[in-house]
């Protein structure tokens, strides 16, 4: 009996503790942070790095630029955006724990990268004019266009099969 109830204690104490920690999502963002400090405006959730793990502190984000999202390593620092993501504003933990914005990828059909972009900027694509694709809008940039901005929609364009017999010869004839 008592070790079936020494067993029931370990198991509730292991469930109680065996998930990972995550920020809350933005509607649980304000009751986290009035249940965790004293000042709502200083709450924060960041990934730890070394840690590999999320943590709640209360020390408010300060200096957070564009193209950046906050870690800790043991302290809150800016860090770069992973590749496969942007931040084109200052970076807010209001319900983010990563830069904001996934990289569009230029994988429609005739669509390939013309800039891969930054840390606070989205990728370019173009069509593929290579293979005769071209735009079906005309983007604001007639070279290149912003997918999370604009349609990027290509097609292909197809030409009159040229033969012996419609060619016609332009020069001069004395």
């Amino acid at each position: 009996m008592v070790l079936t109830l020494w067993f029931q204690v370990i198991l509730v104490a292991t469930a109680c503790t065996a998930y990972d920690m995550k920020c809350p999502v933005t509607r649980q963002w304000q009751y986290r942070a009035k249940h965790t400090c004293t000042n709502e405006t200083k709450y924060i959730c960041l990934f730890h790095e070394m840690k590999s793990s999320y943590e709640e502190k209360c020390i408010g984000p300060d200096g957070i630029q564009r193209g950046f999202k906050l870690v800790l390593r043991p302290h809150v620092i800016n860090s770069y955006c992973e590749r496969s993501r942007y931040q084109p504003i200052p970076f807010n933990t209001t319900g983010n724990s990563d830069c904001i914005y996934q990289k569009s990828v230029c994988t429609d059909e005739g669509l390939v990268v013309h800039n891969i972009g930054t840390n606070s900027s989205d990728t370019s694509c173009r069509c593929d004019y290579r293979k005769g694709y071209t735009f079906v809008k005309t983007p604001n940039n007639t070279c290149y266009c912003l997918p999370s901005v604009e349609d990027c929609s290509c097609f292909l364009i197809r030409c009159a099969k040229l033969t012996a017999g419609n060619i016609v010869d332009t020069r001069k004839k004395n």
